[in-house]
């Protein structure tokens, strides 16, 4: 037996789809082929030289030929397929018996009749093929003859003669197809052609033994030929039962690597695009193609490979085109469309895919059918799909089916590790970073900054007030209103840092080469951002916050560090109501801060705070009509502590409802005692958020002026602008009760708030409070002027009496006469003192600085001045 003839690379047979250019050079080359046998068979050979008689005649040598390309053993390997074929006998016995240029004629004519009518080959390969063909046999009839010389072609130098006949036949087939194949793909083969030449030559050794056999029985006798068909007959079958075989443990090794690549391609894309190329490659195909369903998608998805690249796309229920794949989904069994196919409905569903021919498989996976896998357009013109391949291919698509199930486990199981890490370093209710998350951005950013040294600024941001919202709207409503204030601090900051939530109501920044001019700016614009109305349902909240900067390495140069100093930084902003950039003297209290938020229920069950008052006066009599009180803690080792060191522990602690009435019950004490003296001034009293939005507070009200014998009237409850926009409706209601007990209702801070005009006009208040900040620079601001005159004109208009606060000198009392506002309270009169001492100071009061007949001429003369 010889390896001959016939290698089917990929690619071939379809030139109608390839660039002209590399079936040029195969031709090209099939030509030089063609002339060289030509040339050899014209110079080298002759048509009269005889051989051994055998009575073999010239067109059953013809026939011979044909029958061994017919008889053909076809090996498959990937994407290549290799014939094996029995010429060599009719060549060795056509050489024997008849002149050589008889025998290349006859390999001619019937290898070229089996190529066109059985395999039905043409153009580009035919020609190569017939051309190789007849050059083996005229080069193989060359060392023939040469080999033998004059011996005998029955001796034993005939034999030699045979083999080297057969083995340089073998040769030429094995040198000229790699070649023709480069010239085509531009690549070799994907069998090694050293292994293939290996088992052509045992191939051709085989049969010219075989050959000889024939020559030495039929030159016996001619009726001896008889017995060597059903010889011949067994050989064969053994030769493609081991053939078979051989196949057999091929596919094997195909589903091995095909497993093994698979698995290390991954998952995703990246193990579709493997499984589809190694399908297509084992199964000799130009396109593969995944077909999968799921219960969440109506459309399958579609995932084709083809030379061309990967597509992907759903497919509309009903399509007829995809008729296959939804029948052997139903049915759960391979099906086989050949190119021969008579169906009619088959036929017409692979002419509208520009099909040939096809197999689909389903992807099962237990009792279940996830889809489908699918190759078409069976490579060479050998063979078409069969059911030995349908085979082969329903064990690639159940390992497929494997694959992608475990493909698709790995993947939840990323992405669940990938959520859980998401959830470890993000917060659940605003989706910011998180505490963590924070920490390791700062050390990140610090790490960079020591490379570029460029500063690092942190800052800790507070909401104000924020426990009042949970506590009088619920958690929920808390809840909502950090989203809200979450997602538009993000909004601002953009790409210029990173906003985290730490817990609470505390959101952190940081800014990487922020330096704390920059830095400043930056927490002004999340100020002013927060400070436009939050939506809370049917509520428009305003909120202040409180911003805390540390930077390095002026501060620190560790995360941690950062942080507690930006918090330190934080509490004084508190005190001052804005942004603090951390200053190392604040930090020496920063521990004493910590230890009186522990201390302080204890201050409030032992009496530890009092209560200290500021007198307010009319500014056109001088006459002290009343006082505000204040809160101060007498701290047994610190001393007198201002409110700015313990309120915001109080509102962080939830200790501001004690606090407020232990304010109140003290206050009303004392002015009972000033009344029991015959001195009867108006008592004002702070109110925080959440006492205002309980339902309990006008009954607790009444009850501590009960205790006290005091007049409602002499009671007025001041409240901020934003703790009647926390929940108008129910501050309203509230505010109306405390109305209906007698007691005053004043807006503090009016002008620094975003109050509603139209709720202004509903509320059963009587005094109007203007802010210090416009008070203070009235003298030399024309803005702060304006607006106090036109603030106190809008008092009046709702039949208001006004209040200024911060009056800290006569030039400043003059023009606030002048705009005709009613009361003042600030430093020019007194700043927050005991009761005793504000006793004393009243006792020693004389308005203006002169005797009250010489101020009443004062003010008498102002008054006409200003009209």
């Amino acid at each position: 037996m010889a390896a001959v003839g016939s290698i089917h690379a990929p690619r071939w047979g379809r030139s109608l789809h390839r660039p002209a250019t590399p079936a040029r050079r195969v031709m090209a080359f099939a030509s030089v082929l063609a002339v060289s046998a030509i040339l050899v068979a014209s110079r080298e050979l002759g048509w009269h030289r005889l051989g051994l008689h055998l009575a073999l005649s010239w067109p059953i040598l013809v026939a011979g030929f044909g029958a061994s390309e017919i008889m053909g053993i076809h090996l498959e390997f990937r994407r290549d397929a290799y014939t094996l074929t029995f010429s060599e006998v009719p060549t060795i016995i056509g050489l024997i018996a008849l002149p050589p240029a008889y025998v290349v004629l006859a390999r001619f004519l019937g290898a070229g009749l089996a190529l066109v009518f059985h395999r039905r080959q043409t153009g580009v390969k035919l020609a190569f093929n017939l051309a190789s063909f007849s050059l083996e046999v005229a080069v193989a009839a060359v060392v023939y003859h040469a080999v033998l010389g004059h011996g005998g072609v029955l001796s034993p130098l005939g034999w030699l003669a045979a083999a080297a006949a057969a083995v340089t036949f073998d040769v030429i087939n094995s040198v000229t197809v790699p070649i023709a194949v480069a010239l085509y793909r531009g690549a070799s083969a994907s069998m090694s052609w050293r292994s293939v030449a290996v088992a052509g030559g045992v191939f051709a050794l085989t049969n010219t033994s075989l050959a000889l056999i024939v020559a030495i029985v039929l030159a016996q006798s001619r009726l001896a030929g008889a017995i060597l068909a059903p010889v011949a007959a067994v050989l064969y079958v053994f030769t493609r039962a081991h053939a078979s075989l051989r196949q057999r443990y091929a596919n094997l090794q195909v589903l091995y690597d095909f497993t093994r690549k698979v698995s290390a391609s991954g998952t995703g894309e990246a193990m579709v695009v493997a499984m589809l190329e190694e399908t297509r490659t084992v199964l000799r195909a130009e396109m593969a193609e995944l077909f999968l369903v799921s219960e969440s998608e109506p459309r399958p998805l579609r995932t084709v490979l083809t030379e061309g690249g990967l597509k992907t796309s759903y497919v509309e229920p009903g399509d007829e085109r995809f008729a296959l794949e939804t029948r052997v989904m139903t049915g759960a069994a391979a099906v086989v469309v050949g190119r021969s196919t008579v169906s009619f409905e088959e036929r017409r569903c692979l002419d509208q895919r520009g099909l040939r021919d096809v197999i689909v498989a389903p992807l099962r996976l237990d009792d279940n059918v996830m889809g489908s896998l699918v190759v078409g357009n069976r490579l060479g013109d050998v063979s078409t799909f069969d059911q030995e391949d349908s085979r082969l291919f329903q064990a690639l698509a159940d390992l497929a089916a494997v694959a992608l199930e475990k493909g698709r486990l790995i993947d939840q199981l990323r992405q669940e590790a990938v959520e859980k890490e998401y959830q470890a370093l993000h917060d659940s209710l605003t989706g910011l970073p998180n505490r963590t998350m924070f920490h390791r951005t700062i050390d990140a950013a610090l790490a960079a900054r020591t490379e570029h040294d460029e500063p690092v600024a942190v800052m800790l941001m507070d909401l104000d007030h924020f426990k009042d919202v949970n506590d009088t709207l619920g958690h929920h409503s808390g809840d909502s209103l950090l989203k809200e204030i979450g997602a538009r601090l993000a909004a601002t900051l953009g790409m210029r840092g990173m906003v985290s939530r730490l817990g609470g109501d505390e959101f952190g920044i940081l800014l990487p080469a922020a330096d704390a001019e920059v830095a400043q700016a930056v927490a002004g614009e999340l100020r002013v951002a927060l400070e436009q109305p939050l939506s809370l349902g049917d509520l428009s909240l305003e909120v202040g916050t409180s911003v805390g900067i540390a930077l390095a390495p002026d501060h620190g140069d560790v995360g941690t560090l950062l942080l507690q100093r930006a918090d330190v930084a934080m509490y004084a902003a508190k005190a001052s109501n804005g942004i603090e950039l951390y200053v190392a003297d604040a930090d020496q209290n920063s521990p004493r801060r910590l230890t009186l938020l522990g201390e302080l229920r204890r201050a409030i069950d032992h009496d530890e705070l009092v209560v200290y008052y500021q007198p307010k006066a009319n500014i056109r009599t001088g006459r002290v009509v009343g006082v505000e009180a204040l809160v101060r803690w007498n701290h047994p080792r610190h001393g007198i502590l201002p409110p700015g060191e313990f309120i915001p522990a109080a509102e962080h602690s939830g200790l501001m409802a004690p606090l407020t009435r232990y304010v109140l019950e003290a206050s009303l004490a004392q002015a009972s005692q000033w009344h029991a003296r015959g001195l009867e001034l108006g008592m004002a009293v702070n109110l925080p958020v959440r006492s205002l939005l309980e339902s309990g507070l006008p009954v607790e009200i009444k009850r501590i002026l009960d205790r006290a014998g005091v007049d409602p009237k002499l009671l007025t409850l001041e409240i901020t602008e934003s703790t009647l926009m926390m929940d108008p409706p129910r501050a309203i209601a509230v505010l109306g009760r405390l109305a209906d007990l007698g007691v005053k209702l004043a807006i503090d801070d009016f002008g620094t708030g975003y109050s509603s005009l139209s709720y202004l006009k509903s509320l059963p208040v009587t005094e109007l409070k203007i802010d210090r900040s416009f008070v203070s620079c009235m003298t030399t601001d024309p803005k702060d002027a304006a607006i106090v005159r036109s603030t106190t004109e809008l008092g009046h208009n709702l039949g208001l009496d006004v209040v200024a606060e911060g009056v800290e000198d006569w030039n400043t009392w003059q023009r606030l006469l002048l705009d005709h506002v009613d009361i003042a309270q600030g430093y020019l009169l007194n700043k927050p003192v005991p009761a005793a001492e504000l006793e004393t100071w009243l006792a020693d009061w004389k308005p203006y600085g002169a005797e009250p007949e010489e101020a009443g001429k004062v003010i008498s003369i102002l008054t006409h001045s200003a009209r």
